[in-house]
């Protein structure tokens, strides 16, 4: 995608917004979700001992930890956000943790600004869909990357049909052309649609899988507590506040479907997972 360059800073500016916002709360209402999916990024990257890594997108520090887990003490993991205050709190998170390998940031999740070659590995979890331009981002990504390095991410595959319903029935409540859910991932959509832009802006062929999530509330209001705070904040920002407790109704009426017999909520999340190595020179 390419815009022009007030329109771009003015979606950055929205989407730094949204986060903002909701740094206090994203990955912190009691759902084991960004974790596990974390774990699973780290882990198709095969990080080794003594890597530095860079992890953006970093929200709360879920990959971020995982991977200074992973190169350990003699290893480096930095983190960007463009939402200064995600990148505030999991600073302040690792040096309560006493990590010294780990650094957190504000920064442009687009153009990182480092030195060519500063990394072995580029990761993000769920948030390579946000940026404007993704093509410049991958280009970017490969620059940063050492000979043979690699850039390993997340992305949404089949939406489960119960959540779906449920944040249909808050887009109702939109007034302006928000786009279809199953639209704003653009070309991270589809699997074919990873290959042609990872292969086109310098990587090689990448490796694809899917694992697929299980997600569990105790009620309708720990859902909504949860759908608060991490992106699905974007939408119900744009419900005028008139109409938000009619929205809210209706997205729980709908998520009662998503009811299991022991009389909790269950939903499944397919996510779908690609690693790829920096084409050679």
């Amino acid at each position: 995608m390419s815009l022009p360059p007030h329109e771009l800073e003015a979606r950055k500016r929205s989407i730094a917004g949204v986060f903002d916002r909701g740094a206090g709360t994203y990955d912190q209402v009691g759902v084991d979700f960004f974790a596990p999916a974390a774990r699973d990024v780290v882990a198709r990257a095969a990080l080794r001992p003594g890597e530095r890594v860079l992890d953006i997108g970093t929200g709360r520090g879920a990959v971020l930890f995982a991977a200074a887990d992973a190169v350990g003490a003699q290893g480096r993991a930095v983190g960007i956000d463009i939402s200064s205050r995600m990148a505030e709190l999991t600073q302040a998170e690792a040096a309560a943790r006493g990590l010294e390998n780990v650094t957190a940031m504000q920064g442009d999740a687009e153009q990182p600004e480092f030195a060519d070659g500063s990394f072995d590995a580029v990761l993000a979890g769920l948030a390579i869909f946000f940026l404007p331009d993704p093509a410049a981002a991958l280009r970017r990504y490969a620059a940063l990357l050492k000979p043979g390095g690699r850039v390993a991410f997340s992305t949404f595959g089949d939406p489960d049909a119960n959540f779906e319903a449920a944040m249909r029935a808050i887009g109702r409540h939109v007034r302006d052309n928000m786009p279809n859910r199953d639209e704003r991932q653009g070309p991270f959509g589809s699997p074919a649609g990873i290959r042609q832009i990872v292969t086109a802006n310098g990587f090689a062929e990448p490796v694809i899988d899917e694992v697929s999530y299980e997600s569990r509330f105790a009620d309708t209001d720990h859902w909504m507590s949860w759908v608060w705070s991490h992106g699905g904040r974007w939408t119900l920002e744009r419900v005028p506040q008139e109409s938000l407790d009619e929205a809210t109704q209706a997205a729980k009426a709908a998520f009662e479907a998503a009811r299991t017999p022991e009389g909790d909520y269950a939903i499944r999340t397919e996510l779908r997972f690609t690693v790829a190595r920096r084409a050679a020179d």
